[in-house]
């Protein structure tokens, strides 16, 4: 498709309480080179629409939650292209020409632009990610980010390029063909919202789109920046661990052991084992932090987290929810 023949609508899910970083998402789109057909505004039932406006947004009722924000028919968008946003985002004008040029260029499905740069961490940020998250850099000419057996990411260390191939992406802003977001059915991944401090929707998301076979790609260069409204986080540090370590088993069982066990007991294997090495590597950083901070709660609430997520794929709830396709998981 030429760049005069491309169109999008925007949507944007919000609680309506970011204020001027809100109204600063809505400026950047109003200076866009390529002007949305609609923005569309999806608010969580209960909140009161923001006063700040640029007077063309159409606002939508939907139910609160991490995904359910997302996981839409979107019966209102009337184009090829979706543009999906938080609402705490500030970009230049041609970010969205861009990012689709990149996704013509290289006939891709859905593009993120790089929101986090891990790469520009400073090395010891890059230890604590690695200790703590088991998030580790990568040296690669093909990939931004890939999901690693144990369920967390790997990324590029010296992106040198402005688009490569991803596995995963940043959930915050990402245009997408309407055909492929519906194709992947998110709406299954609703079982995420009833855990208060939800993490993972978007590797759910993404790995969701990878796996079922679509192109994924990540942009490096669009000058956008995260604001940081965080209005949805959780305030409660003891509930947030066991969280965390619940919604980290689950993410794993659901994006890599689920699709690693059709591969055989080889590949399961090694499945299992690398979530092992996770977890011990994270306890014990987790262990140590908490010893210095007299904050032993955080190793406790994360095997209780575990606990709690293992109990969870045991029920009839979790064993109902449709399967990932296989189309990409040997890559």
């Amino acid at each position: 498709m030429n760049i005069e023949d491309f169109s999008y609508c925007v949507a944007i899910r919000t609680l309506g309480t970011a204020g001027d970083k809100y109204l600063t998402t809505l400026r950047s789109l109003q200076a866009q080179t390529i002007q949305p057909k609609k923005i569309l505004i999806y608010i969580a039932e209960g909140y009161s629409i923001p006063k700040e406006t640029i007077g063309i947004e159409q606002y939508i009722y939907v139910k609160k939650g991490m995904v359910a924000q997302r996981a839409l028919p979107y019966k209102e968008v009337d184009t090829e292209y979706i543009l999906c946003l938080d609402d705490d985002l500030s970009f230049p004008p041609d970010m969205v020409e861009n990012l689709y040029r990149s996704l013509n260029e290289f006939n891709a499905d859905c593009i993120s632009p790089n929101t986090f740069s891990n790469h520009n961490a400073s090395f010891n940020r890059k230890i604590t990610m690695a200790l703590g998250a088991f998030v580790f850099p990568m040296k690669t000419n093909k990939w931004a980010f890939r999901i690693r057996k144990c369920g967390a990411y790997s990324y590029n260390n010296h992106p040198v390029k402005d688009a490569y191939l991803s596995q995963s992406a940043a959930f915050n802003c990402f245009l997408c063909k309407l055909s492929v977001y519906r194709a992947i059915h998110y709406e299954d991944e609703l079982w995420l919202d009833q855990f208060k401090y939800a993490l993972g929707d978007d590797q759910l998301f993404f790995y969701k789109l990878y796996i079922n076979g679509y192109k994924l790609l990540v942009h490096y260069n669009t000058g956008i920046v995260h604001l940081s409204a965080q209005s949805g986080h959780s305030k409660n540090i003891r509930e947030k661990q066991i969280n965390s370590g619940m919604i980290d088993f689950l993410i794993w069982h659901r994006t890599c052991y689920l699709l690693y066990k059709k591969q055989g007991i080889k590949e399961c294997s090694f499945c299992i084992m690398a979530y092992g090495m996770k977890v011990v590597t994270k306890l014990l950083y987790s262990f140590m932090s908490g010893i210095f901070k007299f904050q032993l709660y955080r190793p406790v609430g994360f095997i209780r987290g575990i606990l709690k997520g293992f109990s969870f794929v045991k029920t009839k709830e979790y064993e109902m929810i449709p399967g990932f396709k296989l189309n990409n998981v040997k890559q």
